[in-house]
């Protein structure tokens, strides 16, 4: 005979799913604080991208939004500057 769950016991499993489901995103974001240093590196030392100023904010980091209050860039991601692919023909 199979065992009636009540509404603790789904109470319980509630909390525990929370609790990993926490861990899960704490863990998600400390790997892309992760690879965003990873890639950052990267693009520091290899021959084929630059550094460029951020076109979208001006290199500010901040844009102002419909209301006139600063928020944070969402091209450059508060940094001022984006990587740029070199490329070595030239566009007309």
């Amino acid at each position: 005979m199979a065992k009636v769950k009540t509404a603790e016991d789904y109470e319980d499993l509630i909390k525990s799913l929370q609790r990993k489901q926490m861990e899960l995103i704490i863990e998600s974001e400390k790997l892309a604080k992760q690879m965003a240093e990873a890639s950052e590196d990267y693009y520091k030392l290899s021959p084929d991208y630059v550094k460029v100023t951020c076109l979208f904010c001006g290199g500010q980091g901040f844009i102002k939004n419909d209301e006139g209050n600063k928020v944070k860039c969402n091209v450059c991601n508060l940094s001022g500057f984006i990587w740029a692919k070199k490329y070595n023909e030239v566009i007309k």
